[in-house]
């Protein structure tokens, strides 16, 4: 036993040099086991070494060079220092430690934390060490290697409590590319895991094209184990103060955000303070139900013009809403309410939204061939609009059967109902068929409903949110009553599908939101048109749809979209084009509304990324439209820049809303 032979070797007063390497172990503490080669005075129950000892105590391996170890009270004192934990690893000069209780201090120390993505490295001159807390002494900090130092904070002290995954600086400054920004008097604190500690957080920037340059340092508290606040008072160069106060707490599934937003010496024409705020709550994503809750309002007209903190459709309109859904294995519902607050401004045309109070959607599968779907809608009318956009309620259903094989058989029957005003309802009923056969490269679809007449019946939709010859949303509004018979061919050529096929159609199509119903010549004319759709999958994507009619303009419209990587450049190019497209806004026809949009997208040397977004609209108003972003991302550090101009914001009759946004911003680790 080699305890045994200490307590010989102590007895006899004794000096006695160790050729192997030995083994101790204490009685008391058997998890402490040291191993190395050394002499052993046994006078003084001191055991100096000069060639390299393992210790083992708990989940710590520490590592020596040379020193002494003194048996009874397990004091290290030694030169060359590793101490190395699943957490991190403390390398030391010199130290003296007790290895019982885990505490001591350290010279000239560096101490390092690997992290999913980057390492954490800390230097300072000197470290108290208790556990699995430690206190570094003039000390500097970086998430970045040593040859990839883009930044680095050096601190008059800084504690790091692994328990609680927390970072505290005292008197904190902060170099940047290696010139030193300045320091701070007080604590700065901050967390390692994402849980945070309450102290001052680092400073924000900002640019406003009304108030300037601003600068801002929040102050982050925590109450709870679920409840946190951010405080962030703000300078701007154009003598004007704002204050954001930022509240974040979890209720079992949910989590809520809550904003003020305060700028009370900032006047205008009409107010004399500018004040905001946001409350938003979501549920957690693997839950059963889905809720989504978002309540935002601003106390002055001009707020959007200045100020992008608050979430908005565009400069007029701001949502609110609720929206609870759930997929079930046989039943999807939604429910939705939604209210716009409009901010009041005369832009000299039609423009308005829908509040939905409430919105209701059901879909449920009887049986593997029977379905039925339902939705309820009421709407309410806010902004600028013509005496004919009223209020009204909506019924939507259908009974569906499903039948498939060689020929894909799907029979509806389609219900709608309206009531405007508090007039009677107006009912409507229709069957509807569709039948898909294919077979080696060819294809034929049979597509019938029931006429009913549907004129005059609202429509309700928000025109202030999409472009309507690309995405109409007014079909919710009726039941298409298009009866055509396809005829198509598939072929292969390289690595192009093309697809040429031709649509009859049998009866007059009478359903339109155009009172003269002549967007569809389909409709009018019984044409026979040839739509040619062309494919191409990776490694590059290209697709082409067109319609041709034997009528002037000859072409009715064209879909294309080429997709192609060449590196280090990744592009996107978009093009729609209709004749004629019928405006809501406008409530005329529109010839030769087009949209197009081309998006760049460039991996640059060295971690940056570029990317710009050019967007061109014609529907009636040219409309003027780009992205601009400049990114870089390293291991320990992402800095981004984007300038954007809306189109759909872009119009002088809008007056104000031609302004870029531009935003910055740079985060310290990634």
């Amino acid at each position: 036993m080699l305890f045994l032979w200490f307590m010989v070797s102590m007895l006899f007063a004794g000096e006695c040099q160790w050729e192997a390497a030995q083994f101790y172990q204490s009685q008391q503490d058997k998890d402490l086991v040291v191993s190395g080669q050394g002499d052993l005075i046994g006078q003084q129950n001191q055991f100096s070494f000069n060639k390299p000892i393992d210790i083992l105590t708990g989940n710590y391996q520490i590592k020596a060079a040379q020193g002494s170890f003194n048996i009874l009270s397990k004091k290290l004192v030694a030169e060359g220092l590793e101490i190395n934990t699943a957490k991190f690893i403390i390398q030391a000069k010199k130290a003296l430690v007790v290895v019982s209780t885990l505490k001591g201090h350290l010279q000239d120390v560096i101490y390092l934390q690997k992290k999913t993505k980057t390492q954490i490295e800390a230097k300072a001159k000197k470290v108290i060490w208790n556990g699995e807390q430690l206190t570094l002494l003039e000390a500097i900090y970086s998430e970045c290697p040593r040859h990839q130092r883009s930044w680095e904070i050096y601190a008059k002290s800084i504690e790091i409590d692994h328990k609680k995954s927390h970072l505290h600086f005292t008197a904190p400054g902060l170099r940047l590319y290696g010139h030193d920004l300045g320091s701070m008097d007080g604590k700065l604190s901050m967390s390692m895991k994402g849980n945070g500690a309450s102290g001052w957080l680092f400073p924000k920037w900002k640019i406003n094209s009304r108030l300037g340059f601003g600068v801002g340092i929040p102050y982050y508290i925590v109450s709870s184990k679920t409840m946190d606040l951010t405080i962030t008072p703000e300078v701007y160069s154009k003598v004007s103060f704002g204050l954001t106060s930022k509240i974040r707490w979890l209720d079992g599934e949910f989590y809520w955000t809550g904003v003020l937003y305060a700028y009370p010496f900032d006047q205008t024409e009409l107010v004399s303070g500018r004040y905001a705020y946001s409350l938003t709550m979501k549920s957690h994503p693997k839950s059963k139900l889905s809720l989504n809750v978002q309540l935002s309002r601003v106390f002055d007209r001009d707020w959007t013009r200045d100020f992008s903190e608050i979430n908005r459709d565009n400069q007029f309109f701001i949502p609110s809403y609720l929206e609870a859904s759930e997929n079930m294995p046989s039943t999807q519902w939604q429910f939705l309410l939604r209210k716009y607050q409009f901010l009041n401004h005369s832009v000299g045309e039609k423009m308005y939204a829908f509040n939905q109070l409430p919105y209701i959607k059901i879909d449920h599968q009887l049986s593997d061939r029977f379905s039925v779907n339902f939705s309820y809608g009421f709407f309410y009318p806010v902004g600028f609009f013509s005496d004919g956009v009223k209020e009204g309620a909506r019924l939507r259903g259908a009974i569906n059967y499903h039948h498939p094989g060689d020929v894909d058989i799907q029979l509806s029957a389609k219900a709608l109902s309206f009531l405007q005003d508090q007039v009677s309802p107006k009912q409507l009923v229709a069957p509807a068929m569709n039948l898909k056969w294919k077979h080696e490269g060819m294809h034929v679809e049979l597509d019938w409903v029931g006429y009913q007449d549907q004129t005059g019946l609202p429509i309700y939709v928000d025109t202030h949110q999409v472009d309507e010859f690309l995405k109409p949303k007014w079909f919710d509004d009726r039941i298409p009553d298009r009866s055509d018979l396809t005829f198509g061919v598939i072929s292969k050529w390289r690595d192009f599908v093309i697809d040429l096929s031709s649509r009859f159609a049998f009866s007059q199509h009478r359903i339109c939101i155009d009172p003269g119903c002549k967007v569809d010549w389909l409709a009018s004319h019984h044409m026979l048109p040839l739509i040619v759709s062309i494919n191409k999958k990776d490694p590059q994507v290209f697709s082409f749809i067109s319609e041709l009619i034997y009528e002037k303009p000859y072409v009715n419209q064209i879909h294309f979209v080429y997709e192609k990587q060449i590196s280090p450049m990744n592009f996107q190019l978009k093009y729609n084009w209709q004749a004629r497209s019928y405006s809501l806004v406008k409530e005329k026809l529109i010839s030769g509304a087009s949209a197009l949009s081309l998006g760049i997208k460039m991996d640059l040397n060295q971690g940056w990324t570029m990317g710009l977004s050019p967007e061109y609209t014609y529907d009636g108003r040219n409309k003027i439209g780009y992205v601009a972003e400049l990114y870089h991302q390293d291991c320990c550090s992402k800095f981004g820049v984007i300038i954007a101009l809306k189109p759909q914001i872009y119009d002088q009759a809008l007056g104000f809303s031609h302004r870029p946004e531009l935003s910055f911003s740079y985060q310290l680790g990634v």
